[in-house]
């Protein structure tokens, strides 16, 4: 089974989740086993009978913010390498591309308030804030036509046709894998569905997170307490400001479906069929990568799978 290979086959960057630096902001860093599941909203504990200005927190959680018309830019492209510079990279066994990011450090977005008005009739507004999206790098094979490299791809054992197969070569087998101009830009689109999905992740937290905040920064809604501001915009986006960057990584991490559904294995170009003296397991034949290689890469837009 031949993958472009996401975050989701790189050590470096697999199971990422925030935690705390002793500076105050958040680092991404390897966690094992994370929770897939959506974190649940915190409950409020204290909720604003109203807000000076006019204008009422609203209720709806459902759409807070709106998304960039243009897209938005991506936090990394992808980079065709020869043959010989793919494999410097240390990619997956099995993989013809990678989009991975590692462990690293950005500055959340925050709420900021400041005091306008002291005494009884104390108020506070909401200062702007930022949100920053992760880094990453992203990659794949340049076509070759005179050259092949030897790639791992497994065995289902519960498919008849490969059983045998399967348990004569415990799983898995090397095939000489061929990359054809088709096929380059193939794995191109695959690599670039993966920093679309990690941009739809960013815009739908941090990203819609900021922009509420700032939202009540340029309207500069009045509020009675730092806490009362606070809860509005956790009452916005139906998140506490605590949990924004988790929620982050969480979205980031559901690219790899795009992996585990098979959306982004290859498919054979001649039926498979192993050399009988080959040890270890190896195809007799090479596997080209056309541009009929991938039918599922277009087919799955980020929003289908980062919710």
């Amino acid at each position: 089974m031949l993958e472009t290979g996401a975050v989701a086959h790189d050590t470096r960057a697999a199971h990422a989740a925030a935690v705390l630096r002793l500076n105050g902001r958040p680092t991404v860093q390897r966690q094992p086993g994370p929770d897939p599941r959506p974190p649940k909203t915190p409950s409020l504990e204290t909720i604003p009978k109203k807000e000076e200005g006019g204008e009422k927190p609203s209720t709806s959680v459902d759409a807070p913010c709106k998304l960039p018309s243009d897209g938005g830019s991506l936090p990394c492209t992808p980079k065709g390498l020869s043959i010989d510079e793919f494999l410097k990279k240390g990619p997956p066994s099995n993989a013809l591309g990678v989009t991975r990011y590692g462990p690293q450090d950005f500055p959340p977005p925050e709420v900021v308030t400041k005091e306008i008005r002291t005494g009884k009739d104390k108020a506070f507004v909401i200062q702007k804030t930022k949100a920053v999206q992760i880094s990453c790098e992203s990659f794949f094979v340049k076509a070759d036509d005179m050259k092949t490299m030897s790639r791992t791809s497994t065995l289902d054992p519960n498919d008849p046709k490969q059983r045998e197969g399967a348990e004569q070569c415990h799983g898995q087998y090397a095939e000489d894998v061929r990359i054809l101009p088709g096929g380059e830009k193939r794995l191109a689109a695959a690599e670039q569905e993966h920093g679309q999905d990690y941009r739809y992740a960013f815009d739908i937290s941090l990203g819609c997170y900021a922009d509420v905040v700032n939202d009540f920064a340029k309207k500069k809604t009045k509020f009675p307490s730092h806490e009362a501001a606070v809860d509005a915009v956790t009452k916005r986006v139906g998140l506490a400001p605590d949990a924004w960057v988790q929620r982050y990584m969480d979205l980031l991490d559901k690219s790899k479906l795009r992996d585990t559904n098979g959306w982004h294995t290859a498919v054979k170009s001649v039926p498979l069929q192993l050399d009988p003296q080959a040890h270890p397991c190896h195809s007799s034949f090479p596997n080209e990568i056309g541009r009929r290689s991938y039918p599922e890469v277009g087919k799955h837009p980020s929003s289908e799978i980062i919710t």
